[in-house]
């Protein structure tokens, strides 16, 4: 009689032969389910996941996890799948995502005679695992990096040397109820393999990453959670020689859920949201809320001879924000010549971060993106809060060549746009077509006011400014260009000196619809409309196409010009259109206008970032016409939303940026 290993290797080499794929579907139950059933009902479920890491699935199978499980164990993946054959990671049930986490309580904590007294309230218990992050009694607690520091107020425990040192009033075996930290390096681990998707599913710490992806090639992380207690969200780097390619991380959340006011020391255990390094080539990072890191939201970097590079991403539609962390950029590039080149980030909305984002490698494409609030950073003693900074430091990396276009940045501390003196040249790097408003606000280099800041120094050079807008209501000198200051069209005159291109920048109001509820599409009388030059974009940041008018706008939005459609409900009205919602981004309701050529059953439902039903507005027939709905979302989490309009003959979804 045949075993269960040899069945499924007799049935791999049917599908190797034949092309038919006898894909299976496994369920897992940490409550109910037990490692000796078989795996294939729900009845019948495995329990852990060390089961399902150490079973050899086939192309085409699927693994589902139960929701409201939990499971305190690594998930390592040693299988891959086939082109139209992937191996699926799911969940099924009703309730939370299945979570699985590498978070649990610390071994010997409870234990009194592990602890050692110190004196002032600092307790000691030798252990051998850094945690990187400590929950105490189910509440994270801030860490330092000295001793000396734990006073129970800004800092509540500190791990070295292989020991973790924690405040206490008293032993903390015996006045705390729990101690948990993270107990792995990595949560999901998955290396040199190809075909999987991962979706619907919570992936919680990990004292290095919480997904490490090396040397992968098509796989899929879509509408899952990711990065609750971790150290860094998601890792994409190489292994072995081997190029991760062709990797979609898409619709996710990944917040570290690290929510901490903070000065300095800056490191308090938190890295990046997702981090594409050295061998990282046609990945796409899309739709994703990425929320509260302690580095860098999205950072992409190849920094080492020999790195195989990071080159030819995609980064856009994210929402990026570092509201509750003291020290965050949104997005960033670095690397040495030709490794960090060609990466393309649009449509992000990067809001309330506390550091600039950072761009430099060569190549690098940044367009219609929105910038809204740099702040500096209450963790460094220097200036953080600008826009864009490109400053080309370290030794052999590079800044040329990079294209910063038709960017909406506003209400900065510092310069929304600034070139920073360093070792390596910034040369030929190209802005165009960008709104630089309110910025300077708070500066803490004396550049109150100023949205571009250019350094005198032989390391800045050739770069060019073409048709930006920079205004500030505050001053006329709004410009830092090598000691001086300098209104839009002196800077305009500056064309030609340190072969800088200097042409065609306006100063004056770009006039946002409501600038107040962050609505930064441009009203009909802005001065940006028609002023900008054409650079091949086909879609501005709401998704609306470019050029409407004669040429392109200056800033992210393109003004569609459709206001005089809403004022008159009765006109005939000769197309199905779902036009962008108003305002967007919005901080409590929004307006979704449509229209109808024909009475027709028209269904509006608004869905989350994880596809999941939130709202529906519409359901019904309604007359030929132009009409307006008001949603309301203040029960809501901020982050990205869908609204999808059907009807018999049409069907469009929008983004909606809710952010409160």
């Amino acid at each position: 009689m045949l075993t269960k290993l040899s069945k499924r290797f007799t049935l791999f080499l049917l599908f190797i032969l034949t092309g038919v794929s006898y894909a299976s579907t496994f369920y897992v139950d940490s409550i109910h389910g037990s490692d000796a059933n078989n795996g294939l009902t729900t009845a019948t479920a495995w329990k852990t996941v060390a089961k399902v890491s150490g079973y050899n699935l086939l192309p085409g199978d699927s693994v589902l996890f139960k929701r409201g499980c939990i499971w305190r164990e690594k998930c390592y993946v040693y299988v891959s799948g086939t082109s139209g054959n992937p191996i699926y990671f799911g969940a099924y049930g009703e309730g939370e995502k299945p979570l699985i986490s590498a978070v649990d309580e610390i071994p010997g904590w409870n234990i009194s005679e592990n602890w050692i007294d110190l004196g002032n309230n600092k307790w000691q218990m030798n252990y051998d695992w850094n945690p990187v992050r400590l929950l105490i009694d189910g509440e994270e607690v801030l860490k330092t990096n000295r001793l000396d520091l734990v006073d129970g107020f800004d800092s509540f425990w500190y791990y070295n040397d292989g020991a973790l040192y924690v405040y206490s009033t008293g032993n903390p075996a015996e006045v705390f109820q729990s101690m948990m930290g993270n107990k792995l390096y990595f949560n999901v681990r998955v290396r040199d393999e190809k075909y999987l998707v991962f979706e619907d599913l919570d992936f919680e710490g990990g004292s290095g990453n919480t997904i490490a992806i090396y040397g992968c090639s098509y796989l899929t992380i879509r509408n899952c959670t990711i990065g609750r207690y971790g150290w860094l969200g998601i890792r994409l780097n190489a292994y072995n020689g081997l190029s991760s390619h062709h990797i979609s991380i898409e619709n996710n959340l990944i917040d570290s859920g690290f929510h901490f006011s903070y000065g300095p020391p800056a490191e308090r255990g938190v890295e990046d949201g997702v981090l594409l390094s050295g061998g990282v080539h046609d990945c796409v990072v899309s739709f994703n809320s990425v929320l509260d890191w302690g580095h860098c939201g999205i950072y992409c970097y190849a920094l080492y001879d020999g790195d195989l590079g990071v080159y030819d991403n995609i980064i856009c539609n994210n929402l990026i924000s570092g509201k509750n962390v003291s020290y965050m950029h949104g997005i960033g590039t670095d690397g040495r010549e030709g490794l960090c080149r060609d990466n393309e980030f649009y449509n992000n909305l990067i809001q309330d971060i506390t550091v600039r984002n950072q761009i430099n490698g060569n190549n690098n494409r940044v367009h219609h993106n929105v910038i809204d609030g740099v702040r500096n950073s209450p963790a460094k003693s220097g200036a953080t809060g600008q826009g864009f900074d490109l400053q080309g430091y370290g030794d052999g990396k590079v800044c040329h060549d990079n294209y910063i276009d038709n960017n909406t940045i506003l209400n900065c501390d510092e310069a929304g746009i600034r070139l920073r003196a360093d070792l390596n040249d910034k040369m030929n790097n190209h802005f165009r077509n960008n709104i630089v408003y309110n910025c300077g606000r708070n500066s803490k280099e004396q550049l109150d006011h100023c949205g571009i800041v250019i350094d005198n120094h032989h390391s800045v050079k050739g770069n060019i400014f073409q048709n930006n807008c920079i205004y500030g209501s505050e001053a006329t000198e709004v410009i830092y260009y090598r000691g001086e200051r300098l209104t839009v069209s002196e800077f305009n005159e500056k064309h030609g000196e340190n072969n800088d291109h200097v042409s065609d920048n306006i100063q004056n109001n770009p006039l946002f619809i409501d600038e107040n509820e962050s609505d930064y599409h441009l009203d009909r009388a802005s001065p940006c409309l028609d002023a900008g030059l054409l650079l091949g974009f086909t879609l501005d940041f709401y998704g609306n196409p470019v050029p409407v008018g004669v040429t392109a706008d200056i800033g992210a939005s393109e003004c569609q010009d459709i206001s005089s459609v809403f004022n008159n409900r009765n006109m005939k009205v000769l197309n199905y259109i779902l036009f962008q919602n108003y305002p967007n981004p919005f901080n409590s309701e929004t307006n979704i206008r449509f229209s109808l050529p024909v009475s027709e059953k028209v269904d509006i439902n608004i869905f989350n970032i994880q596809g999941e039903l939130i709202s529906n507005l519409m359901n019904g027939f309604q007359k030929s016409g132009v009409y307006n709905i008001l949603w309301k979302a203040n029960k809501e989490p901020s982050g990205i939303y869908f609204c999808n309009f059907q009807t018999g003959e049409y069907s469009k979804s929008i983004k909606l940026l809710f952010v409160k």
